[in-house]
């Protein structure tokens, strides 16, 4: 098992990103990182190799430093065939110090092959992270998700193109708390938001569009968390420009 400390990670800083390589031998990482509370934003993207990982995360509630079973359990993220995990906390009444755990999961008749990730914390209230959680595609007809955000689950992104000369109304019904939208081109595919991206928020309805002329474009929804747990609505409706 290997251990990595991040330090403190603080509000309203580029997202800490770390390359790791879980070797033969070896079934864990862990990152330890100190916050003074605030929304915690995990990610895990770019996993290649012999298998796949899982992330979870815990507090140390009893502040002795080492994870153990007195400490918090705040929740886990365990998808299959490599696809992208993410974690996104409402730790605003948490401080201390927390452990992200990426656990390797091996892949039957395939042994034990080495799995690289990457890795990615921040503290933002809005995440700045971008991994794909839900997969679109192209929007070629109107299109719906329900979903949830709330204190164990602020964000939900999906991801998905639209084509040359399209227009994508992205509505937006909740019920229970206050959410809001937030439409993000990764210019740069860093996989996260940052000046050379191009983001559009609103609460109730945003508008993705297609070039006139050139390929899809490809986008980035995060439907998060403002206040309360919400259930949620978002409905993706396609129309050529002309129409509007």
């Amino acid at each position: 098992m290997a251990t990595y400390s991040l330090g403190e990670i603080k509000n309203s800083v580029p997202p800490i990103v770390q390359q790791r390589t879980i070797n033969p031998g070896t079934q864990l990482d862990t990152f330890e990182f100190l916050t003074s509370g605030g929304n915690i934003n995990l990610s895990i993207t770019n996993i290649s190799g012999g298998g796949n990982v899982n992330l979870s995360l815990f507090h140390d509630a009893n502040g002795n430093g080492s994870l153990d079973q007195n400490d918090t359990f705040l929740g886990s993220s365990g998808r299959n065939n490599q696809l992208d995990e993410s974690l996104n906390i409402n730790g605003s009444t948490l401080q201390g110090k927390f452990f992200a755990r990426v656990s390797k999961q091996v892949v039957f008749g395939v042994g034990e092959i080495p799995v690289s990730y990457k890795f990615s914390a921040s503290l933002n209230s809005f995440s700045d992270l971008l991994p794909e959680e839900n997969t679109l595609g192209t929007i070629s007809q109107d299109t719906t998700r329900s979903g949830a955000v709330g204190d164990l689950d602020t964000t939900d992104v999906y991801s998905f193109s639209v084509n040359q000369n399209d227009l994508i109304r992205i509505k937006l019904s909740k019920q229970g708390g206050n959410t809001r939208l937030r439409l993000i081109e990764d210019r740069n595919q860093n996989q996260q938001v940052d000046s050379s991206d191009r983001v559009i928020a609103g609460f109730n309805q945003i508008v993705a569009r297609g070039r006139f002329n050139g390929p899809a474009i490809n986008y980035l929804l995060q439907v998060q968390q403002v206040s309360g747990e919400t259930n949620y609505q978002v409905t993706f409706d396609r129309s050529p420009f002309s129409t509007t």
